[in-house]
């Protein structure tokens, strides 16, 4: 035997020696084995680095982009009323910051809002209460459910009423404007003094005077040199209550919107960054708004 096979043999004598001390010491096994630089090692890395990316991007996504739909079961009022909720970022004033829900003029037939809440990123959850169909001002009110009929409103206020409850506009509530704040404002659309059906003993210096007043107000200094006659009319039938007791019965007394209030000492909302979620009576949101 040569030296070159002689020194070949002897190297694949002592690499068998090896390996058979490697596989009885414990081989692949070994703990030292997977604290290798390799053996697994990039593999590892290479999943930990996607783990990674994949939570940097769920992260990046905001909470108030997400639907909150995606967590809770859905209402059965969902598509059938929406809420807009932008107006709360507006006010700091809980008399002037609002909400506002709509009902869809799809809907066929009126949508119990009486026990609906409000919730948003301040852990608050607000339910909606009663209010008064026909309201009175400095008197005491008859509560009852709210619905919503098929295409109505309602601006959900965050402070108190400032007649006392929440209620559903008519032809006559502009005149509550005249001497309380409303936000949003009470449009006026009661019927013109001068189009009421007068007396016809009124002098023609009344009527002169009469056709001049504004609509949803009462006058709170009658001209002198008026006869008495005419002083008594004004004061006796232009204002909230004779409105009422002339016109409750009319087909478009009623108007399809509601002022609900919250009665909240405190801003609810916040500024930027807000999720205001609508959930009926059993916690299904009905609808989500985020700005």
């Amino acid at each position: 035997m040569d030296d070159a096979k002689k020194d070949l043999f002897w190297v694949v004598i002592i690499l068998l020696a090896l390996a058979v001390v490697w596989f009885y010491t414990g081989g692949p096994a070994r703990p030292s084995a997977t604290n290798s630089p390799f053996l697994k090692k990039p593999l590892q890395k290479h999943q930990t680095e996607i783990q990674k990316q994949s939570q940097k991007i769920i992260g990046n996504v905001s909470s108030h982009e997400k639907k909150p739909s995606e967590a809770s079961e859905e209402s059965a009022y969902k598509y059938k009323v929406i809420l807009h909720a932008g107006y709360a970022a507006r006010k700091s004033d809980p008399q002037k910051e609002y909400v506002e829900i709509r009902a869809s003029s799809n809907n066929k037939k009126p949508l119990l809002a009486t026990g609906w809440t409000l919730e948003g990123k301040k852990g608050l959850d607000i339910k909606i209460g009663e209010g008064a169909y026909l309201p009175y001002s400095a008197r005491v009110n008859p509560q009852q459910a709210i619905f919503l009929q098929p295409g109505a409103k309602a601006y959900i206020i965050t402070g108190e009423s400032p007649i006392g409850t929440s209620f559903q506009l008519n032809k006559c509530t502009g005149y509550f404007a005249q001497f309380q704040n409303f936000t949003p404002y009470l449009s006026k659309q009661c019927p013109y003094p001068k189009d009421e059906d007068l007396p016809e003993n009124l002098s023609d210096k009344c009527l002169d005077y009469i056709d001049r007043l504004p609509r949803c107000e009462i006058p709170l200094k009658i001209p002198w040199g008026l006869p008495s006659s005419c002083g008594s009319y004004i004061a006796q039938k232009i204002n909230y209550n004779s409105c009422v007791k002339l016109h409750k019965n009319d087909p478009d007394f009623y108007k399809p919107e509601w002022r609900i209030y919250l009665g909240r000492g405190d801003e609810l909302w916040k500024k930027e960054r807000e999720t205001i979620v609508l959930k009926d009576q059993n916690g299904k949101i009905i609808d989500w708004s985020s700005y």
